[in-house]
């Protein structure tokens, strides 16, 4: 009777550890709201890490997304910010790309950053986008995949931002 009583409790932990775990790792869609937050908080953190500038734009490529099993999403993106002066029309004046490891959560029923990490520099570039990134989406990281799209996207709201501020 005990031995039996014992399996039974055995089983329901370990049910029940398997079923919370099973949230994590699991495919995430990304919405408008998530997207903008990102967005919104990379601008915030780069303001003051490169040249001021008149305006500063920020677009990425999402490689994907998943719960991660603390009751917030992963989300694994190639972001590239720019900042231009009216006066030097499109030209850079200060910018970056690189991947990045963006953690969401749910907050106060919108959606908040609390965690962003960026590769290392140099000889680490590559090693620590594979301990960020999931294999899946590492190699697209590191190559840079998709990046020439996303620099379209934001050539396309400068070029916008310079017509509406003639």
């Amino acid at each position: 009777m005990k031995k039996g009583f014992i399996f039974i409790i055995i089983g329901t932990v370990l049910g029940a550890l398997l079923m919370g775990c099973s949230q994590e790792n699991k495919p995430v869609k990304i919405t408008n709201p998530m997207d903008r937050a990102i967005s919104h908080y990379i601008l915030k953190y780069n303001k003051n890490k490169y040249l001021k500038t008149d305006k500063q734009f920020e677009v990425h490529k999402l490689y994907g997304a998943s719960k991660n099993g603390k009751g917030g999403i992963d989300v694994y993106i190639y972001s590239v910010y720019e900042g231009f002066d009216k006066e030097s029309k499109n030209k850079v004046k200060s910018g970056g790309s690189l991947p990045a490891l963006v953690k969401l959560k749910k907050i106060d029923n919108q959606y908040k950053v609390i965690g962003y990490k960026e590769p290392d520099d140099g000889s680490g570039w590559t090693p620590s986008i594979k301990k960020m990134f999931p294999p899946k989406y590492a190699n697209e990281a590191i190559k840079g995949t998709g990046v020439e799209a996303i620099q379209h996207q934001l050539d396309k709201k400068v070029n916008e931002w310079l017509e509406n501020a003639k």
